[in-house]
């Protein structure tokens, strides 16, 4: 027995076992050099998409702004209809009202 932990003991002196993280590291190392190639696009991305934010509420206040005067319009054409139901009403009551007694 004392051979084989003795064989044991030589290969892994000679030998650098090569653990989880050791085997990774490569890619650990490929995916951060990528990382920091693609860094000044992350930045213009970044920009783009504040650029895309500011444009898109914008619009949402167009949007609301647009459904505001809607219904302003909507409002005053009914109160347009309602002056002018009112006139009408008044025109006969005062037909009326000249009309000769009996």
């Amino acid at each position: 027995m004392v051979s084989k932990v003795s064989s044991i003991s030589s290969f892994s002196d000679s030998h650098t076992l090569i653990g989880p993280a050791d085997k990774t590291q490569v890619f650990c190392d490929w995916i951060e050099q990528k990382q920091k190639e693609l860094e000044p696009w992350k930045t213009k991305i970044n920009q783009k998409q504040a650029e895309v934010n500011v444009k898109t509420s914008e619009h949402d206040m167009l949007v609301k702004q647009a459904e505001a005067v809607e219904r302003a319009g909507m409002e005053a054409l009914e109160a347009l209809e309602t002056v002018k139901g009112d006139q009408k009403a008044k025109v006969h009551f005062r037909g009326l009202a000249m009309l000769p007694t009996l």
